[in-house]
């Protein structure tokens, strides 16, 4: 969350469990993501691509366990 909350535009995720548009860390709970989740992820406004590639990393390395540098 600390990572889109300032961002102008808007983060949406999907799971095999679920969608939702990421303005929440409740949002984010109510996935129930585990390690090795896939997740889709859509972002629209400004600076697309810089802010998916910042979420990408965070999922691949900071939210995977044990994490991978």
């Amino acid at each position: 969350m600390q990572a889109v909350q300032d961002y102008g535009g808007q983060v949406s995720l999907k799971t095999e469990t679920g969608e939702t548009v990421l303005d929440s860390v409740m949002s984010l709970i109510a996935l129930g993501l585990f390690p090795g989740d896939w997740v889709d992820v859509t972002v629209s406004g400004p600076d697309e691509t810089h802010m998916c590639d910042t979420l990408v990393s965070l999922f691949e390395k900071h939210f995977d366990f044990p994490p991978r540098t």
